[in-house]
């Protein structure tokens, strides 16, 4: 990110798909599954999330980095918009990238990294939650450091930014619109004196109505911060936060530290409304139980359901065995619970909720691939369909997109593949 000047975000470059170097095609998979394949010459692109407006038109957001060093061997148009010239090693980027109903690229812009996109079809607005790798200054200390970057932006990539600055390395994992008011949630490195690794999260609460212009970077908003709410405890090792499950007027969260010299996790359930952060009792004595009393509990999706229910996707760590879906009432009384069989670690297994309360997990086969195994709501077994993605590639923005389809995004860190490919799967 060092590259880029803020003076330059407001530059967009109309790209068509003929580009040399560049690709996106339509691969035939299962009959269930269209695909479309990101590439640009020289170049390996991460894209983190992909939101249709009214039209079926596309925004989606991400990385890129450069891993051909030579300029020579990098696409040129993108070398261009990036201002990207000589030997580059390995420099991460955001982009921005619209494309028509069929994903066929519109426009690119250069921005800061996406990790979320909300869309607003009455002001025909994109909100962006982002990341900006910024160097802070603290006391006597100097550090860089992640900060919450908020963008508006239209499919002309017409785009404003404001800034949450906060003293430490401060990570945007989510998003939601209150109104006139953003509530970021984040993972952050709050006691971060000693370099400790120690994560918690924090629940933002800013308003673009309510903002001030920095003082070294006079031309930058910067928000107001009108609520900080961070977790309680002080946990040991890197944070993670589940997604999201907003409930009536209220926010549903697991968080999860491991502590990488003792191999514990640390599970947490909370609740926030009102600006006021509830633990919710039982919830880690419950998945430890559930998991033969293991130290060691992963949460791989956690969601609470407008049933007033919770449902779990948990492994133990390191283990080939087993992955296990739970679904409890409020008091954690179990009401199913079932053990589905691995063939490999299920560190980023994915599970989502379907509207006709059917569940879908991506899942490793036997064949080194992902495969989308869909149930019904009592876990029967409905359907396995091979993604035909090997399980070196990393799944990004599982999720159902409409009543009848899920979106997932690969992406892999093989440098010699450079690839990222989007799936839609049709679930008539």
């Amino acid at each position: 990110m060092t590259r880029i000047l803020f003076t330059s975000f407001l530059i967009c470059l109309f790209i068509s798909t003929q580009l040399k170097g560049q690709t996106v095609t339509s691969v035939p998979l299962a009959n269930e599954i269209t695909q479309h394949n990101f590439n640009f010459k020289g170049f390996a692109l991460k894209l983190n999330d992909d939101v249709a407006d009214e039209k079926s038109d596309h925004l989606l957001v991400g990385e890129i980095h450069a891993i051909e060093k030579e300029e020579k061997d990098r696409d040129t148009l993108i070398n261009r918009l990036f201002e990207l010239k000589g030997v580059v090693y390995d420099e991460g980027m955001g982009i921005l990238i619209t494309t028509d109903k069929n994903y066929k690229i519109k426009q690119i812009a250069r921005s800061f990294i996406g990790e979320k996109i909300i869309y607003d079809p009455i002001k025909k607005q994109f909100t962006i939650g982002a990341l900006f790798f910024d160097y802070l200054k603290v006391g006597e200390r100097s550090f860089s450091a992640w900060q919450p970057v908020i963008i508006k932006t239209n499919m002309q990539l017409r785009s404003q930014m404001w800034f949450v600055q906060r003293p430490y390395s401060c990570i945007l994992k989510n998003i939601f619109i209150e109104k006139d008011e953003l509530l970021i949630f984040t993972r952050s490195n709050i006691d971060n004196k000693n370099n400790k690794g120690d994560e918690k999260a924090e629940i933002i609460r800013v308003s673009t109505s309510k903002v001030h212009k920095d003082e070294k970077r006079g031309w930058i908003n910067v928000f107001d911060i009108l609520s900080v709410t961070e977790t309680p405890h002080n946990d040991k090792g890197r944070l993670e936060l589940s997604e999201v499950s907003k409930k009536d007027n209220a926010y549903y969260f697991a968080t999860s530290n491991l502590d990488q010299f003792t191999l514990k996790n640390s599970n947490h359930l909370y609740c926030f409304t009102k600006n006021k952060l509830t633990e919710i009792p039982h919830f880690a004595d419950v998945l430890k139980q559930s998991q033969s009393y293991s130290d060691w509990v992963n949460i791989n999706e956690f969601f609470a359901t407008q049933a007033n229910n919770y449902i779990t996707l948990s492994h133990i760590g390191a283990s080939k065995k087993e992955i296990q879906f739970t679904t409890t009432d409020t008091s954690f009384n179990i009401l199913l619970q079932k053990k589905i069989p691995l063939n490999d670690y299920a560190d980023f297994d994915k599970m989502i909720l379907l509207p006709n309360k059917n569940v879908a997990i991506l899942s490793a086969n036997t064949a080194g691939k992902w495969s989308y195994y869909l149930y019904n709501e009592n876990m029967q077994l409905l359907k396995q369909i091979d993604s035909g993605v090997s399980n070196k590639y990393h799944p990004q923005n599982f999720k159902s997109i409409s009543d009848n389809n899920i979106e997932c995004i690969f992406y892999v860190d093989i440098v010699s593949k450079k690839d990222c490919l989007l799936q839609i799967l049709d679930l008539n």
